[in-house]
């Protein structure tokens, strides 16, 4: 096994103080006789274990993260902040052995979300928010009643979420959404304006006007909060010499005579009279000819201003 020990501890002249350890594997928070377990263990090798505290009533809430990935948490029955003298060790006595390669303590929520996107995109993330504190995270932004915070975002009805920025000319963009209930519409201005919105069931909009086709939206990634009922969904759009290219998640794609306005970022609004709780977003750009290369499965000529299609899935989901 992994093993049982101390790793953190800020003993209070007061006496009881807060004590981050492990426990045959699994990490653990205690204040005084109150202790609050992770879900899962500690990898067998190299680790990245990440706490997060948060007062709340009733004590606090405690959030693990191993790779940066949920593992559990909830709340603790105790309280663990104090202004009073006290002193902070790693390890000592009753320590947990291991090498440590780093700590950190980080002011506000830990951004968990934002740090496994930006492993797994690499320089292709454009931004990424996981909803982890009362305040959103960089190239967010919330345009009537919506308040992030404690892993989701709820949107209002007539509310939105804006994202910054966007990929380089000769890039797409793919946006992911891990949506916990309602149904969101997602929309990019277009040059000469008007939006072009592609609903999560999939359904294309241009200009205000029913497109006449749909995508598939919902990814076979998982969410990342995959046990709290939420569900990935997923849509990419690249220019074209033509126009632009509608991606659903299956890597089917469909031409059409638009294209995107200059800089122009995503923009995330309930899609009905009911709010849409989002858990997650992430934007990040690919690269079309990968995509393309692919080989198409059907080369018939453009009809009505759209044509189909380009399997890609693989590809996409690897975006």
């Amino acid at each position: 096994g992994v093993g049982s020990g101390v790793l953190l501890s800020a003993a209070l002249d007061s006496g009881d103080g807060l004590v981050i350890g492990v426990d045959t594997g699994y990490p653990y928070v205690e204040v005084g006789q109150a202790r609050l377990r992770a879900d899962s263990t500690l990898g067998p090798s190299l680790s990245r274990l990440a706490v997060d505290v948060s007062p709340a009533e009733g004590g606090a809430v405690v959030r693990f993260y191993i790779d940066d990935k949920p593992a559990g948490g909830g709340l603790l029955a105790a309280e663990p902040f104090s202004s009073v003298p006290g002193a902070c060790s790693v390890a000592g006595p009753g320590g947990f052995a291991a090498v440590y390669d780093e700590l950190r303590v980080l002011r506000g929520a830990y951004p968990a979300f934002l740090l496994s996107e930006a492993a797994a995109r690499g320089d292709s993330l454009i931004a990424a928010t996981g909803f982890e504190g009362a305040e959103l995270d960089a190239g967010f932004s919330v345009e009537g009643a919506a308040t992030p915070g404690e892993g989701k975002l709820v949107l209002a009805v007539g509310s939105s979420l804006a994202v910054a920025g966007s990929p380089p000319p000769s890039k797409g963009s793919a946006l992911r959404v891990d949506l916990e209930s309602g149904a969101f519409v997602a929309s990019l201005a277009l040059e000469g304006g008007g939006e072009l919105s592609v609903s999560s069931d999939g359904a294309v909009t241009l200009r205000g006007s029913d497109a006449g086709l749909s995508v598939a939206t919902r990814s076979a990634e998982s969410p990342f909060r995959a046990g709290r009922g939420a569900a990935r969904y997923q849509v990419s759009v690249a220019r074209t010499a033509d126009g632009l290219e509608v991606f659903g998640s299956d890597g089917v794609s469909a031409s059409l005579d638009a294209r995107p306005a200059e800089g122009a970022g995503w923009l995330l609004r309930p899609a009905s009279d009911v709010p849409a709780t989002l858990a997650a977003v992430s934007v990040s750009a690919f690269d079309p000819a990968m995509v393309s290369a692919a080989g198409r499965r059907d080369e018939a000529a453009p009809k009505d201003g759209l044509s189909l299609v380009v399997d890609a899935s693989p590809l996409l989901a690897s975006l």
